[in-house]
């Protein structure tokens, strides 16, 4: 038999370890979706003392493209609360990743570094910088992806902010910036090239927007020039846009977030996902809003408590819609789906926080939805209570790691923040969801078959008294199962 060279045995050896250490974080034989998670905060190496309590690191987050130029996609967050320059002034991080989730480096931009700048300050704190977040691509076409950034108060005025398009070196530092005053800053989005003029077009959120009513809300889109300046396109509210007077008093659309869906009515024009995490009582809801080529709304569904095919339970404040991310196709129908939030959700404990999966039909409406709420077989998570798991969202991508969804999750409520990058098989996801509504009605089918034995005649002896016709409706049960 040929003997094995050393070296060669060596080599050998040192590719064993390297997998290994690779695939560290990943479940140990779970089967289902979750395939892996990586948890960023103070406690990784590239944020160690980067972090106070109450910075709400990752507030907002989006995927930027390949920065530095790697092959893996990065993340910018959010961080409305940091203090650089004046208490609660904002900032973001471009966080340059690993393949693994993990932070290879990272660049902070904030009024003391990073070269963005003091003056969006004016003078005034609570100017939350870093409100909203969005990977807006190649703007300037020098080859490295841009950023959009918002700020929530802009002269004293929390609400009606400002829009800071960032073009950006290799490094993550500022190249150049221009500002747009009056611009809603509680959210931010990219949509890509909705109207295909060559020009990407970006949402910003103002759910305390008075249109219509008190805090019904409002989404304001508008497009990106090549040097960074804007051009207002559209206002979708119930007064705007071709909504419709569908919102009521509180509402809170626009939420924190839109995410574009894709095509689903073939019409030529993606559509959207806007939050409204207001509706009923704070339990929440998702509008999907088709839209025209002049970007009004010619079609919508409410996916929420009460719309159809919607059963899963939810409580007042739970937040549905807070934040919202369209990742794509999850069940091969050809129409893309989303995933949102609903952050003070109590299933878990209190305000643990939970996501919900979504497959849509192509007119918009819900085919069908599954709550996970980190303890789910094939999907557990140590989610602590008040982390409000769930608040942000956004889709990385699968830039380093082959097919699988890297989906980026705002939480740790109370701290400084966190971020879990969650590593998510996409056709089990869908099957996931499908297998859950498909057992939710065989257990209704059960139930309803006990319900009309029941309702049959029967002859009963004196010693059997009267028959139990008392039964918890299943939306009840469901619930208590779920609690």
């Amino acid at each position: 038999m040929a003997s094995i060279h050393p070296s060669s045995m060596l080599r050998y050896f040192i590719c064993i370890i390297c997998v290994i250490l690779h695939f560290r974080f990943l479940p140990s034989i779970a089967a289902g979706p979750l395939v892996g998670v990586e948890v960023l905060d103070a406690m990784s190496p590239a944020m160690e003392k980067a972090l106070d309590r109450g910075d709400r690191f990752g507030r907002d987050l989006a995927g930027l493209g390949d920065v530095d130029g790697d092959g893996v996609i990065d993340l910018v967050a959010g961080t409305r609360s940091d203090d650089d320059g004046a208490e609660d002034a904002g900032a973001a991080y471009v966080l340059f990743l690993n393949s693994d989730g993990t932070i290879k480096k990272q660049q902070k931009l904030s009024a003391l570094e990073g070269g963005f700048g003091n003056e969006f300050l004016e003078g005034v704190q609570s100017t939350f910088l870093g409100y909203g977040v969005a990977g807006i691509g190649d703007v300037n076409g020098d080859g490295v992806p841009d950023l959009a950034m918002t700020q929530a108060r802009a002269g004293g005025r929390r609400g009606v902010g400002a829009l800071h398009v960032v073009f950006l070196n290799k490094d993550g530092s500022v190249l150049l910036k221009n500002t747009t005053q009056g611009v809603p800053g509680f959210g931010l989005a990219s949509l890509g090239d909705l109207d295909k003029d060559g020009r990407v077009e970006v949402a910003a959120c103002f759910p305390e927007a008075d249109d219509g009513g008190s805090r019904q809300g409002a989404i304001e889109i508008y497009s990106i020039n090549p040097n960074g300046s804007v051009s207002r396109r559209q206002r979708i509210s119930s007064v705007s846009g071709g909504l419709g007077d569908v919102l009521n008093d509180g509402d809170r659309f626009g939420g924190r977030d839109v995410s574009v869906l894709g095509d689903l009515d073939g019409n030529g024009v993606s559509d959207l996902a806007v939050g409204a995490f207001g509706t009923d009582e704070g339990r929440g809801a998702v509008w999907v809003l088709l839209l025209d080529r002049k970007l009004s709304v010619i079609d919508k569904a409410r996916l929420g408590n009460g719309s159809p095919g919607f059963s899963l339970p939810l409580d007042p404040e739970d937040n549905l819609g807070h934040a919202v991310v369209g990742v794509g196709d999850l069940d091969g129908d050809g129409v893309g789906d989303l995933v949102t939030g609903a952050n003070r959700d109590d299933d878990a404990g209190e305000d643990t926080g939970a996501l919900i999966v979504m497959l849509l039909n192509p007119d918009g409406s819900l085919k069908a939805a599954r709550k996970f709420i980190g303890e789910d077989a094939g999907f557990e998570l140590n989610l602590p209570e008040g982390g409000r798991f769930g608040r942000s969202l956004g889709l990385i991508g699968s830039g380093g790691y082959g097919n699988l969804l890297r989906l980026a999750v705002g939480g740790g409520a109370g701290t400084t923040g966190s971020i879990s990058i969650l590593f998510l098989d996409p056709r089990q996801l869908g099957e996931a969801v499908l297998s859950s509504v498909e057992s939710t009605r065989n257990e209704k089918a059960k139930y309803d078959d006990s319900a009309n034995a029941e309702m049959r005649p029967h002859r009963r002896s004196s010693e059997q008294g009267h028959i139990n016709r008392q039964h918890r409706p299943f939306r009840e049960r469901f619930h208590q199962r779920n609690d």
